[in-house]
């Protein structure tokens, strides 16, 4: 019996930060809200299941009607120490990562780069990425 693959194709309409920073992920929701004025908030884990891990993600989102940014820790809270311990296995040296869609402005970029605990961030070309599909949610 022939086997066909499903081939599934996603229309990409956010940007993606790497951050690399040593605050725990509230402390570090807590500094942008300050920093942007936003009001980034606590949402529940996500949950991506694999065949042979599962990964138990912290989040926050800020949502209005034209935009979104979600702050997304990188590292399992069910951390095991294998590869399937981290949301995006290719990049191990970001701790966090900002997903924003519907954010035109890119002057608060410079903004977080002034956070005294923010120590690096990139832009994140998501086309490159493996593991692309796990911002999909």
């Amino acid at each position: 019996m022939k086997k066909q693959k499903l081939q599934v194709d996603y229309e990409i309409d956010f940007e993606v930060f790497g951050i690399v920073s040593a605050f725990k992920d509230f402390k570090l929701a807590w500094n942008l809200n300050d920093k942007l004025h936003l009001t980034l908030t606590k949402r529940k884990d996500l949950r991506l299941r694999f065949v042979d891990h599962e990964l138990v993600v912290s989040n926050f989102l800020y949502e209005t009607p034209n935009s979104q940014i979600w702050l997304i820790k990188n590292r399992s809270q069910e951390f095991d120490g294998g590869e399937g311990a981290y949301f995006v296995p290719e990049l191990t040296e970001m701790d966090y990562f900002l997903r924003t869609e519907g954010i035109k402005e890119k002057n608060w970029v410079n903004e977080l780069r002034s956070i005294p605990g923010v120590d690096y961030i990139h832009f994140v070309n998501i086309d490159q990425l493996k593991s692309k599909e796990n911002f999909i949610f």
